[in-house]
C-alpha cells in the first residue's frame, strides 16, 4: 500500500480504511480537533494519536521528501489531495458542501474557523470555482451560531 504518485485514489481508499479502523481518520480530516481547554491528559492523548496518524501516512509514502516538512497528518493528506486528486465534479461537490456546511463551534477561537473557511475557498478556487469576498463573508455570517445574532 505504498503511494507512488500514480495510485492516489486507491492509496487513499486503503489509507482511509486503515485509519478509520485505528480511530485516526477523523484527526487526518480535521473532523476531530485538538481539545480546547481540556485536561492535560486528554490533550496529550489527542497529540499522541495525531503523531500515530502522521507516522502511518509517512510509512505509506515513497515521496516522503515532498511532505517531510509538514507538521501534522492533515497537512500531509491535504498536500497529496491538492497535488494528485483529480479535479472532477464529485470532488467539486464535496468541497462546495464542506464550504456551505462549515459551522463555528461556540467557544472556539475565531482564527481557526476563519482559516478553515479561507482554506475551503482557496481549494474551490484551485478547481476554477472562485468564491468572491462577498460570498465568503455571507458564508462566515451564516456559519456563526445563534449566540452571534447581533451581527
Amino acid at each position: 500500500m505504498s503511494f507512488n504518485a500514480s495510485n492516489y485514489t486507491s492509496w487513499k481508499m486503503r489509507v482511509q480504511s486503515r485509519l478509520e479502523a485505528k480511530g485516526l481518520w477523523r484527526i487526518v480530516t480535521l473532523r476531530e480537533r485538538p481539545p480546547h481547554r481540556a485536561p492535560r491528559h486528554i490533550e496529550d492523548e489527542f497529540w499522541q494519536r495525531e503523531s500515530q496518524a502522521k507516522a502511518f501516512l509517512l510509512e505509506t509514502l515513497d515521496i516522503v521528501i515532498s511532505v517531510g516538512m509538514k507538521q501534522y497528518a492533515y497537512e500531509i493528506l491535504e498536500y497529496l489531495a491538492q497535488t494528485y486528486e483529480s479535479k472532477n465534479w464529485r470532488n467539486l461537490i464535496a468541497l462546495r458542501e464542506q464550504f456551505i456546511s462549515l459551522k463555528y463551534v461556540d467557544g472556539e477561537e475565531m482564527t481557526p474557523h476563519l482559516n478553515r473557511l479561507k482554506l475551503l475557498a482557496d481549494k474551490l478556487g484551485r478547481q476554477n470555482r472562485h468564491i468572491d469576498d462577498q460570498e465568503q463573508v455571507c458564508q462566515l455570517l451564516t456559519s456563526l451560531p445563534a449566540s452571534w445574532n447581533q451581527f
